[in-house]
């Protein structure tokens, strides 16, 4: 795709179940290509969504990784500045669209969490990732949502943490939501090496019933 800093996965035909907290199963992804839209956390592949698509490389699938730093769900939507060179996620999703993928998975949040934090509307964090998913279902994309990590050393994160949790819940729908939250196990932001995997093996679990 041009323009995108994209590292392309081989992933594997997959009958996804995801088991959430509420109990609920998450509707199985259909054969295809994948979008993985992430932020820092999915930058290079010894991270979180790094060694999540190459747990889903050995399923045999094709997935596609446009994640930068930095990235909210709202700066994604802007498209401008340094955070975003590639132009509005608009673009962006309809470029990933164009190239024929048939599901995203979207890995946003920790920025937004950070927003609320500094005080941030909740409504209008959750308004871009309306956009997201709105813009893809429309082209007939199946999108599903990881929530964001909980952070143990990020305090100041925790009352709004349940707040983007259901706010998001709401947009993705409960059969296409995951709740990072319980997954995480101490998992700090930008960790890497054992943390990443470990947490990236939870996630694919949980995405795929697969251990």
């Amino acid at each position: 795709m041009k323009g995108w800093a994209v590292t392309l996965f081989a992933v594997g035909s997959l009958g996804l179940v995801l088991a959430l907290s509420r109990g609920a199963k998450v509707a199985p992804l259909p054969s295809g290509d994948i979008l993985l839209l992430g932020d820092s956390l999915s930058v290079g592949k010894g991270t979180l969504g790094g060694n999540l698509a190459s747990l889903l490389e050995s399923d045999g699938r094709t997935v596609l990784v446009n994640a930068l730093g930095g990235r909210s769900a709202a700066s994604f939507i802007r498209g401008s500045g340094p955070k975003e060179p590639n132009g509005k996620g608009a673009g962006q999703l309809q470029e990933a669209i164009d190239a024929g993928v048939k599901s995203a998975v979207i890995v946003l949040g920790t920025n937004d969490l950070a927003g609320l934090a500094i005080g941030n509307p909740l409504d209008q964090t959750l308004k871009p990732f309306q956009k997201i998913v709105d813009q893809l279902r429309s082209a007939g994309v199946e999108v599903y949502g990881i929530g964001a990590p909980h952070y143990q050393e990020r305090p100041k994160f925790w009352p709004y943490e349940n707040a983007l949790k259901e706010g998001l819940r709401d947009i993705y729908g409960v059969d296409h939501f995951i709740d990072a939250g319980p997954l995480t196990e101490n998992y700090k932001m930008h960790a890497g090496g054992k943390a990443a995997k470990g947490f990236a093996e939870r996630l694919y679990a949980a995405l795929t019933g697969k251990e």
